[in-house]
């Protein structure tokens, strides 16, 4: 397993960064060559910083979904196959 350890939403860096995501993806798969067995596990730790213009990447509040999954963590199964719960279906894209 390899862990990009970044925020969630800029896994691959900020948007329309094709540099930076290509960095990652390259150093991902170099990564992938070094482990040694199934099972293994590691951090990659490219250097990261917040898109331009943006004080906090972290949201003001808790989502919703979050707080239902909180509180119900067993329902990430249906989230999975797409079964998302009645009080949010007016939210879906």
């Amino acid at each position: 397993m390899i862990a990009v350890e970044r925020p969630l939403g800029y896994i691959f860096g900020p948007p329309n960064d094709r540099g930076a995501h290509r960095e990652l993806f390259v150093d991902t798969l170099k990564s992938l060559e070094s482990m040694g067995h199934p099972g293994s596990e590691l951090h990659i730790t490219n250097k990261w910083s917040p898109p331009s213009g943006i004080q906090s990447i972290e949201p003001d509040s808790t989502p919703p979904i979050m707080e239902h999954l909180l509180k119900h963590p067993l329902s990430i199964r249906n989230l999975y196959i797409r079964q998302v719960p009645e009080k949010f279906k007016s939210h879906q894209m």
